[in-house]
């Protein structure tokens, strides 16, 4: 029988991961209203049309610099078609999903650089918006084997990184899907989001503190990233609790269960050193490796698994 604290993703994962950042930073910017955008948004539903047909794209508007700019979330549902339960007979009896949550756009501007010919220029965003995306279109390949019980909503928000921008908000995208989510409103939420740094080490927002619910989740996946001795969640003491504005807080603001995981202490964050070559293939598979150590309590199987090999 194996166990949960078994290492259970291969560590070829994070350098599949680091590709699929490579491809998206090929795209180029990916801000609201850039060419970019759209490219970007093709690129994650071809991948996700290999694994799931449910794919749906949630359209929004925003106002950008006088003019409006059309946004889109784009949501995965997996379910496992053979899960008692699944028939008409029970389908009012489902627990609503698990969502698991990132923003792919980019930064239009590099506010941390001094120069401000280079502060004038938006950022490649390979961790900001990339890692985050990879890691689900990753994951979005191996849900099905892992035989979960639970609907797994992928959610990729549009318009996160506008924030401080010509008056708009931090995650304008999830804050419109916590308002009208779609298929269904999640029961707990997973968000990600700069967890692809070298020397990460995760930050807790100190607004989870406040929600019982979401605080014991935090709680569960760092007793999880710690157990398994991942530096990312060994080193994340108190110096790493702050309070963090992100795609989580549109969630909790609505009560539902949420956390999330990131990694502020990144040197590159807004600034036109957030490249590949600041990313870590390491980082990238200790989250894919938690997050599927988490899931796998979901699945009645879960004796029986074997590893992502």
């Amino acid at each position: 029988m194996r166990s949960v604290d078994d290492f259970l993703v291969p560590r070829s994962a994070g350098k599949e991961t680091l590709e699929i950042i490579r491809d998206l930073a090929g795209i180029g910017p990916r801000f609201p209203g850039s060419g970019g955008q759209e490219k970007t948004q093709r690129y994650i539903e071809s991948v996700l049309e290999s694994s799931t047909k449910k794919i749906f794209r949630q359209p929004f508007n925003i106002s950008l610099f006088g003019r409006e700019v059309s946004c889109t979330n784009i949501i995965a549902s997996f379910e496992n078609e053979h899960a008692e339960g699944h028939d008409e007979k029970h389908e009012e009896e489902k627990r609503r999903p698990i969502l698991i949550g990132t923003h792919y756009d980019t930064r239009l501007r590099a506010d941390r650089e001094e120069s401000l010919e280079l502060k004038a220029r938006p950022i490649e965003g390979a961790n900001d918006g990339g890692s985050g995306t990879a890691i689900l279109l990753w994951l979005s390949g191996i849900l099905r084997s892992l035989h979960l019980e639970r609907e797994i909503l992928l959610v990729f928000f549009d318009a996160e990184d506008v924030g401080d921008i010509d008056g708009n908000d931090f995650s304008m995208g999830a804050a419109f899907f916590a308002s009208e989510p779609v298929p269904a409103a999640p029961e707990e939420v997973i968000i990600l989001d700069m967890v692809g740094g070298k020397n990460m080490v995760l930050d807790i927002d100190a607004h989870l503190g406040a929600h019982m619910e979401s605080f014991n989740l935090t709680r569960e996946i760092w007793r999880i990233g710690m157990e398994k001795g991942f530096r990312p969640f060994t080193e994340s003491g108190n110096g790493n609790i702050k309070y963090i504005i992100c795609d989580h807080i549109p969630f909790l603001l609505k009560n539902i269960t949420s956390t999330l995981l990131i990694d502020l202490n990144y040197p590159e964050w807004h600034t036109q050193r957030d490249t590949i070559d600041n990313i870590s293939e390491e980082s990238l598979w200790i989250i894919e490796e938690v997050l599927v150590s988490y899931l796998l309590r979901y699945s009645s199987e879960y004796s029986q698994y074997s590893p992502l090999r």
